[in-house]
């Protein structure tokens, strides 16, 4: 079973920079674009120095998104789930947004973050709805924050099960385990994927967990769901803090 991580963020990104948008760039941003041949449309605003907006519209559901320096403060797609064909679109929208703006390492915070969330929205689970609520949780015995890893060290992957309880197991960051986990602590399914990509201790855990407990369904896994919510924040901002293996 591929690994999967949504990327929820609710934790400081003081350390991201996200770069304030000058008045002829934040006008451009306004407007609605549509994505390639996706279908997929996005509009994004600046509504302070310090929020972000983005409406991501695919099919027939809208979904809304805020962050800023603090995290995200909105992830909401009004009782909506994304189904095959949606997520489908999304993917294709991801790839024509990084071509259009040419996505390097070197690009701007603001861009890398909308692809982020634009790949992220590709992966989600069937059935899943988007409720900011269920991500505004603090720090826990296993959610680490943003906690960057390096390849070729050893980390200690921690997770819970309903069976076990608390388990650890020291991992190689960047080893491959089979099935479709290779690159094990890499946040995003298996090795593939934009580069650059997140290696974060979050990620680590759930590799661990959704690997030894078969997990699938992502954040409705009964095992592995809370390190599934708990690697979110990964996903999207851990290039931008730094966490690049």
């Amino acid at each position: 079973m591929t690994k999967f991580y949504l990327a929820i963020p609710v934790l400081l990104l003081a350390a991201c920079g996200i770069p304030k948008n000058s008045p002829q760039n934040t006008a451009d941003q306004n407007k609605a674009k549509v994505l390639g041949d996706s279908g997929v449309t996005i509009s994004r605003e600046a509504e302070s120095s310090d929020q972000r907006d983005l409406t991501v519209n695919v099919g027939d559901k809208t979904i809304d998104i805020s962050y800023g320096d603090d995290g995200y403060k909105t992830f909401d797609s009004h009782g909506a789930t994304l189904n095959d064909e949606d997520k489908a679109a999304l993917k294709k929208a991801a790839d024509a947004f990084a071509q259009a703006n040419q996505l390097s390492e070197a690009s701007p915070a603001d861009d890398q973050i909308t692809y982020k969330i634009l790949d992220y929205l590709s992966y989600a689970p069937a059935n899943y709805t988007f409720e900011s609520e269920r991500y505004n949780r603090g720090l826990s015995l296993t959610n680490d924050g943003i906690t960057c890893i390096k390849k070729n060290t050893t980390v200690k992957a921690e997770w819970s099960t309903q069976a076990a309880g608390y388990v650890s197991e020291n991992i190689l960051v960047g080893t491959n385990w089979p099935s479709g986990y290779g690159c094990m602590g890499r946040c995003g399914s298996d090795c593939g994927g934009w580069l650059p990509s997140s290696w974060t201790k979050d990620c680590m855990d759930h590799d661990a967990c959704s690997y030894r407990n078969s997990a699938s369904g992502g954040a409705s896994d009964r095992n592995c769901g809370d390190e599934f919510n708990e690697a979110a924040d990964d996903w999207t901002f851990g290039v931008i803090r730094g966490c690049r293996g």
